[in-house]
């Protein structure tokens, strides 16, 4: 029923992607469940890109992205000129969408706060 049978390992691996703090962990940790269990399921390779989407908008200093089917609106801090934030919204396709907006966010440039 479970892709991770113990319940105890299931909830270790949670914890472990959810912790994750620097870009490439997720996957790594991934490398390690798939060796350990087998192939990813597809409902775990989610987990894996959305903690891996988490490192890149906390490095953008993004606080907030609401994702829908097609589009997602990512809410910047913003220092200046008395902004204390800034909207942008992106167009995602409809497959590999987090794939996309972690490509996406990457290019983005960090607010001028982060280079102080």
């Amino acid at each position: 029923e479970h892709y991770i049978q113990s319940g105890s390992e299931r909830l270790f691996y949670y914890k472990k992607i959810s912790s994750a703090a620097k870009r490439g962990e997720p996957e790594k940790i991934a490398m390690e469940i798939k060796d350990r269990f087998g192939t990813i399921p597809d409902p775990l390779r989610q987990l894996i890109l959305i903690a891996e989407l988490k490192i890149t908008l906390a490095e953008k200093f993004i606080k907030k992205a609401e994702i829908t089917d097609n589009t997602a609106t990512l809410s910047l801090s913003h220092l200046e000129k008395g902004i204390s934030e800034k909207k942008i919204t992106v167009s995602l396709p409809p497959k590999r969408r987090y794939e996309a907006l972690i490509g996406t966010v990457e290019k983005l440039e960090k607010p001028p706060q982060a280079c102080v």
